[in-house]
């Protein structure tokens, strides 16, 4: 992961009409390195300033379920994952994105 000391960067997001924003995980990037870097980047603050990851789900766990086989395959042909963290709605998609609102929010 990058600098923990460092403002995330919000260059790799697109947001849509639905107050949600679509971070994509990057190459060599793991699942909760992006989680973290795109909720640090909605909420404009450093990776260290925001509540840990491992506090509200099982990181090795996320990291194993979209980490490719030994084959080099997806291991999920579709699917996603979805929780609450630090004020955010997350979504972890089969397909490599992060999505995120803002708790509460419809």
């Amino acid at each position: 992961m990058t600098d923990p000391t460092e403002t995330a960067s919000a260059t790799s997001h697109t947001t849509t009409n639905n107050d949600r924003t679509t971070y994509r995980i990057r190459e060599g990037e793991s699942v909760t390195e992006a989680v973290v870097r795109a909720v640090s980047a909605e909420k404009d603050s450093r990776p260290t300033e925001i509540e840990s990851l491992y506090s509200v789900i099982e990181t090795d766990a996320l990291n194993a379920l979209f980490a490719p086989q030994l084959g080099g395959s997806r291991r999920m042909a579709n699917g996603a994952v979805a929780f609450e963290y630090s004020g955010c709605d997350i979504r972890v998609t089969h397909d490599g994105e992060v999505l995120l609102r803002e708790s509460g929010k419809e």
